[in-house]
């Protein structure tokens, strides 16, 4: 009885543990979001398409800020939110971004685009 005791909890306990997906559903939100709803630099831009592709890896954040940019703040994206665009969409004259790593997936670059027409609210 003991055993089957401690091998539940064991069971309960190991299925409690999951990998950290906490961009995950913010992403998936993203993509089923049509472009008329208003989108949040807080709630979604900044943490399902910024924060994965631009803030890792000590390039774009408050630590490094690889060429001069901290993207970590609407401060430093919004000024340049159309040169970061063209950096997501891989267009010439301008270096490519996230560097050395493919093109961010279109719907994400798409929401993007979205928030700057929307006049790159700060909410």
């Amino acid at each position: 009885m003991k055993y089957i005791y401690v091998l539940s909890i064991f069971i309960l306990v190991l299925g409690s543990c999951t990998k950290d997906k906490s961009a995950a559903p913010l992403i998936e939100n993203i993509k089923k979001e049509p472009c008329s709803d208003t989108l949040s630099f807080s709630g979604k831009i900044l943490p399902a398409i910024l924060t994965p592709s631009c803030n890792t890896s000590g390039c774009h954040n408050s630590t490094t800020a690889a060429a001069g940019l901290d993207l970590t703040t609407y401060a430093g994206v919004a000024p340049i939110s159309e040169i970061l665009l063209k950096s997501m969409n891989h267009e010439s004259g301008i270096s490519p971004m996230p560097k050395n790593a493919p093109k961010m997936n279109d719907s994400l670059i798409a929401i993007f685009e979205c928030w700057i027409n929307q006049g790159k609210l700060n909410n």
